[in-house]
């Protein structure tokens, strides 16, 4: 089982690329 220690960075760090992604999706949509 995962420890929190470890769960926890990785969670941040796909929370933070997920909304990266949405940004530069967003970004792109409204320079159409």
């Amino acid at each position: 089982m995962l420890d929190l220690s470890v769960l926890s960075p990785l969670v941040i760090s796909a929370a933070a690329i997920y909304l990266f992604f949405r940004w530069v999706v967003f970004d792109m949509n409204s320079h159409e």
